[in-house]
């Protein structure tokens, strides 16, 4: 009985600490970006698009994903522009995600130097939508529909 315990207790740590990001940082994602679009500091945003018609036998992850052919769209900020796009980051609804997605889109935040600030990647087209699963920064979550619906409004295949 004892051993049982030990188990379960053992299992939920090792579920609790091996999460990509723990429950209080997944709000810090969005602040931190939302933080420089609206001090101005993110100047302009490429979006990077794979077709969803592209077929691929393995799934495209973030490190994979310049490798595929894709079409660049460059979107300059201005002030309304950014803030808009901070309310659209806030409405995302973040939850941890475990298995990878499948990758059609990248998101780049860049400065007036052209320094890459942050990058988010979005999946494709599924039976529940597209967009919805992807990384922002590195860990990965699946996300409301606020930031594909404003990405379709402006780039056009």
């Amino acid at each position: 009985m004892l051993f049982g315990r030990r188990v379960v207790v053992l299992s939920v740590c090792i579920c609790i600490f091996s999460s990509p990001v723990r429950g209080s940082d997944v709000s810090l994602v969005v602040e931190s970006i939302n933080r420089q679009l609206l001090a101005g500091q993110v100047e302009r945003i490429d979006v990077l698009r794979v077709s969803d018609d592209f077929f691929t036998l393995i799934r495209i992850s973030p490190g994979d994903f310049e490798r595929y052919p894709h079409k660049r769209h460059t979107l300059h900020l201005a002030e309304q522009d950014a803030a808009k796009l901070a309310v659209v980051l806030e409405r995302l609804k973040l939850t941890q995600l475990m298995d990878p997605p499948d990758l059609r889109w990248e998101v780049v935040f860049l400065d007036a130097s052209g320094n890459r600030l942050h990058s988010i990647f979005l999946d494709k087209a599924y039976w529940y939508g597209k967009g919805r699963k992807g990384y922002i920064d590195g860990d990965m979550f699946s996300f409301g529909s606020s930031l594909i619906k404003w990405l379709e409004k402006r780039v056009q295949d």
